[in-house]
Parts: C-alpha cells; structure tokens; sequence
C-alpha cells in the first residue's frame, strides 16, 4: 500500500495524516523505491502457488518440488503507474536473489545467494530502464 503523508502545521507542532494513494497486489520483502518514485523493486521467496509464474504446469512437477524443498526467492519490479509486475530473475533451487536496491541512476544491486555452491555475488541491473 502506498499512502502519502500530510503534515499541517499546527502550532509549534504538525499534525500529521495519511491517504492512500495505491495498493499493489504482489508478495515481497523489503522494498525499494526508485528516485523518480516509478518503479519499486523487491525480492520474493517462491511459495507453493508460484508454479505457474515460474513456467510450471502444476504444483507437482518434480522440478518446481525441488525448489520449494530446497528454496528460491526471485527479483519483482513493479511499475507503480501502471501496476505491471515483472519478475526480474528465474533462480534455480537452492539460490536465492535478494535484497535489491535502486540507485539514482535507474539501475539497481541486489544479492544473489547459492547454498548450492555456497558462493554470493553481487548483480546489477538496469530493467527499471
């Protein structure tokens, strides 16, 4: 949910009010927001009805199993004018992106985390562009 803030001076104080401007429908953890406030980004951790954004024909399929066994989150952008989502990354079971954060300049960093390989990396990207 998106909401702004009003604050009305109020004597040596303000009182302060909040609207609700927008709500987006989509699962994440700590999201970013760009410095034109266009797009935010964040990661989401793959749950169970996930299997058909991942490409899955059912829950079952032995391979979208192996990642909600061993754990994956993904990289979503959303466009906060039109609404759109758009996952970002399609990570492999044991692998994790996570953490985004927008820089100034359009692009934005985010972790990427292989407990299969137990190895991290930094990666940039510029699909808020």
């Amino acid at each position: 949910m998106l909401r702004q803030v009003t604050a009305t001076p109020n004597g040596a104080s303000y009182d302060v009010s909040t609207t609700e401007v927008a709500r987006y429908c989509t699962e994440g953890a700590k999201p970013s927001i760009s410095f034109d406030e266009r797009f935010f980004v964040t990661h989401h951790y793959v749950g169970a009805d996930d299997f058909a954004d991942l490409g899955f024909a059912s829950a079952s399929d032995p391979a979208f199993q192996e990642i909600l066994q061993k754990g994956s989150s993904n990289i979503i952008i959303v466009d906060m004018v039109t609404g759109a989502r758009t996952r970002i990354t399609t990570m492999k079971a044991g692998q994790y992106a996570l953490y985004p954060h927008l820089r100034s300049d359009g692009w934005f960093y985010f972790l990427v985390h292989d407990k299969n390989t137990n190895k991290e990396f930094a990666v940039a990207s510029d699909a808020a562009l």
